[in-house]
């Protein structure tokens, strides 16, 4: 989904046949059960020709990776952004992708390494002892949309809105609780929303260069023929998303334009989720041959 602030002013980043690139209402889900009408508008890419250049931060995860293959298949001219230059050039070997290595801990060396790019994507993933540093890098990017006047797109997940408490998770689920790591999620989000950011909140997904989650995990296990691990009950339906599609939909821009319903709810997480996937506990189940 995309939560986006209704009220600061900004106007739309472009439009197109279907509307505001990102519409006005709070919140879009992005699941599968609509997958292919999104990607329809996906390939069309229609806003981005009118983009100078855009920022990827954290571009060596798989988000960063999808959406710079997806940005550059467009013709857009895309600055991939992390710590590691020699990782940054083995894994964007392409001369015209813009390769700059930039702390964005450093509240100093972020307006730099954005500066000169009309939108910047936030796909900075960290893991489990250093999510208390979302919120840190949240801020220094709000600060140089600031300094920049550069639009920003966080990709972010569902677990914002842990602890799950209703049957159904979605843009009016409540977001309070849970957590640590959940609370510092959620801060970071509210920092880049108040900084006039849009949201995108994501499914669990999977696919090419993905190292951890509930799916993958389960998926690299049962290739390797061992005791698969799965969160919850087998019986419980849940929505998951290839990484690269949900790439193609975040560099599109234009989920809020369908016309086959308004504005709010788009899928990920309509489906039931009557088990919280965080659970403490995992249930072990022999892989079928």
């Amino acid at each position: 989904m995309f939560r986006r602030p209704a009220a600061r002013g900004y106007p739309p980043l472009s439009r197109g046949s279907s509307g505001d690139l990102f519409p006005a209402s709070r919140t879009f889900f992005v699941g599968q059960s609509k997958i292919r009408q999104s990607l329809g508008r996906a390939r069309k890419c229609s806003a981005l020709v009118l983009m100078t250049k855009i920022a990827i931060v954290g571009a060596t995860g798989p988000t960063g990776i999808h959406l710079a293959a997806e940005l550059c298949r467009h013709t857009a001219a895309v600055r991939v952004i992390a710590r590691d230059m020699d990782k940054l050039a083995r894994l964007f070997p392409d001369a015209a992708v813009e390769k700059r290595p930039a702390d964005i801990l450093d509240a100093d060396a972020t307006p730099r390494a954005i500066d000169g790019c009309d939108l910047v994507y936030d796909c900075v993933g960290l893991p489990g002892d250093q999510m208390h540093l979302h919120p840190v890098i949240a801020r220094n990017i709000a600060g140089a949309l600031r300094h920049t006047e550069a639009r920003c797109v966080q990709v972010s997940s569902y677990w914002a809105y842990y602890p799950q408490v209703r049957t159904e998770m979605n843009e009016s689920h409540p977001r309070s609780g849970g957590p640590p790591w959940v609370r510092h999620r959620r801060e970071a989000e509210d920092v880049l929303c108040e900084a006039g950011a849009a949201i995108l909140h994501l499914p669990d997904f999977y696919g090419p260069h993905v190292h951890v989650s509930t799916l993958q995990n389960a998926l690299n296990e049962a290739a390797s023929g061992k005791t698969v691990n799965w969160l919850g009950s087998a019986d419980t339906q849940r929505e998951y998303i290839y990484v690269p599609d949900a790439m193609r939909i975040a560099a599109a821009g234009e989920i809020g334009g369908h016309p086959d319903g308004g504005a709010g709810t788009r899928s990920a997480g309509e489906r039931s989720q009557r088990e919280q996937c965080g659970r403490d506990h995992a249930c072990h189940r022999e892989p079928r041959h």
